[in-house]
């Protein structure tokens, strides 16, 4: 059975991966910030949404889309911050 949510967190952290990317070598651009409004708010999107399907899920893949997707989520939450204090 595939693991929905699973696939949603690891988009999640593609998208986070791409933004401090684009963060670190475009600096204070304005497309750099509209592309991290953007990519934070799909990986935070992504994220929950690997958690409820987690949840709803069946079998050992649910809990790995549990496990990833808090690991996402917290990533998502700590780029911000890492970003902040470089400035």
């Amino acid at each position: 059975m595939f693991a929905w949510g699973f696939l949603c967190a690891s988009l999640a952290i593609v998208a986070d991966l791409a933004l401090t990317l684009v963060v670190h070598f475009l600096g204070d651009s304005s497309f750099a910030a509209v592309f991290f409004i953007v990519t934070a708010a799909g990986s935070v999107l992504l994220g929950l949404a690997g958690i409820v399907l987690g949840i709803l899920g069946r079998g050992t893949p649910r809990l790995a889309s549990l496990a990833w997707s808090s690991g996402t989520l917290a990533s998502v939450a700590l780029t911000p911050i890492a970003t902040v204090s470089q400035l």
